[in-house]
């Protein structure tokens, strides 16, 4: 087995190191530079991040971060918890950061993470658990083997599901409507129809931070009035969501990175997309949409179509709907994967006592929760990524 080396890094590093790392192997929006960039001008000092540089052999091989705060859960559970690329605290955490894990290169994950570990349970006494918020089934089951012999317990506190569309072999627009079910296809063909017809509906993405920062706030306010009709905050309450997702979209439309897309009938804007990129990979973040009386217009289905075939023109390999079930991404979707919320704790009464009644309860009101994998359980996200809003 390698020698593996951790070194502490001052942010300004870290933004460095994470940018060379980011060319070496993009892999998803919520691990790339441009998000730790945001999150560290716009929260400052208090993100309360320490960085970590972890090497072997040659040269640096991954990048992460570590946030830590305690916790109380269920107001009798206490906790010493680290963060993995989070910071704790939980106006902050409200980003929802998914597919989580260490950026870099996946091939040497495990074992970076395995030594990111190891140094922390070795020279670390002052905490008690660790959370690595929501990563992909499939990646968990790529770095877990290689955890198997630390002194943690992994306790899977929720799962959800995670529709996307691959978009190999997908040419554009009407190759992605060919493989919709008939019902969905015909549904975004009347509502284009409704529109004007297929010419009178544009897609068109911001061309410069000045544009996408007017889109954005327009997105934000269709959005959260959306929502507030509803009797529901919405995913932009609170300041620094709104703050921390402007620097995004100003600093890096440039880039590619942030994209804000407006949907356009023959009048007026029928709603906005904002869309991370990294490398092929497109993930929808948020929408807001102006709604019609008439149900068979359906701004949201047709943004979405129109985006996912713009993505296949373009040459992108998935389009991420991001965690959470509703109807429009099951019928816009052609695969799901599954998100997990884990974490690793050390050895402690109180949690195997919070693990004992968690599925006692389980237990109690599932007749199958003794064959099934652990439910729902844990904190719901309070971002919420569209549910609902593309009708």
């Amino acid at each position: 087995m390698q020698d593996w080396n951790l070194s502490p890094l001052s942010i300004a590093a870290a933004r460095d190191a994470w940018r060379k790392l980011e060319a070496y192997a993009p892999r998803t929006p919520f691990l790339s530079h441009a998000w730790f960039d945001a999150l560290v001008s716009v929260a400052g000092e208090r993100a309360g991040l320490a960085c970590y540089r972890i090497e072997a052999g040659a040269g640096m091989r991954a990048f992460g971060c570590i946030g830590r705060r305690r916790v109380r859960r269920a107001q009798v559970i206490p906790s010493r918890t680290l963060f993995l690329n989070q910071t704790g605290d939980p106006e902050l955490d409200r980003l929802t950061l998914e597919h989580n894990g260490l950026a870099g290169s996946e091939e040497t994950e495990p074992m970076a993470l395995h030594a990111l570990l190891t140094e922390l349970l070795e020279n670390d006494a002052g905490w008690d658990e660790l959370s690595l918020g929501w990563l992909s089934a499939e990646r968990w089951q790529a770095l877990a083997p290689a955890l198997a012999d630390l002194p943690l317990h992994v306790n899977v506190i929720d799962r959800k599901p995670c529709y996307y569309v691959a978009l190999d072999g997908i040419r554009g627009l009407d190759d992605y409507l060919a493989g919709l079910s008939r019902n969905t296809r015909y549904q975004i063909r009347r509502a284009i129809r409704g529109y004007g017809n297929g010419g009178s509906v544009r897609l068109e993405q911001a061309k410069d931070p000045e544009q996408a920062a007017t889109w954005f706030r327009a997105l934000v306010s269709w959005h959260q009035a959306n929502w507030n009709a509803r009797g529901r905050t919405g995913a932009f309450a609170g300041d620094f969501m709104q703050r921390f997702h402007e620097h995004l979209v100003v600093h890096e439309t440039v880039s590619g990175a942030a994209r804000v897309l407006r949907i356009s009938g023959p009048e007026e804007p029928l709603g906005y997309l904002y869309n991370l990129h990294a490398g092929d990979y497109v993930c929808n973040y948020q929408s807001g949409f102006r709604y019609s009386e008439d149900p068979k217009l359906k701004p949201g289905l047709v943004g979405h179509a129109l985006a996912i075939g713009r993505a296949a023109t373009d040459g992108c390999g998935r389009y991420d709907f991001l965690m959470g079930d509703s109807q429009y991404k099951r019928s816009l979707a052609n695969g799901v994967t599954e998100m997990l919320q884990i974490r690793l704790q050390r050895p402690r009464l109180r949690f195997r006592l919070e693990r004992a009644l968690h599925a006692w309860a389980r237990a109690g009101t599932d007749p199958d929760a003794g064959h099934a994998a652990p439910g729902r359980h844990g904190e719901k996200p309070v971002r919420m990524n569209g549910q609902g809003d593309a009708g």
